[in-house]
């Protein structure tokens, strides 16, 4: 009785120790998996400033490139 209380116990334990290496292999995809979205954010920000900038150049012409589009 003693010693199925003891392998019950040490099956318990062996789940536990799958589960959280599960839990750590899931939590480093899932960090990849933001950090290459994050990159994805960054890339896409510079797209739309440069495009931004060069509306403004095109809409005030280079030599009035400061200020906001509509104040001018």
């Amino acid at each position: 009785m003693h010693h199925d209380l003891m392998q019950s116990a040490q099956e318990g334990q062996e789940k536990i120790e799958r589960a959280k290496a599960r839990l750590a292999r899931y939590m480093e995809e899932k960090d990849d998996e933001i950090l290459q979205q994050n990159n994805e954010l960054a890339r896409l920000q510079m797209r739309f400033d440069h495009a931004r900038s060069n509306v403004i150049i095109w809409v005030r012409g280079p030599g009035q490139a400061r200020g906001c589009l509509g104040t001018g």
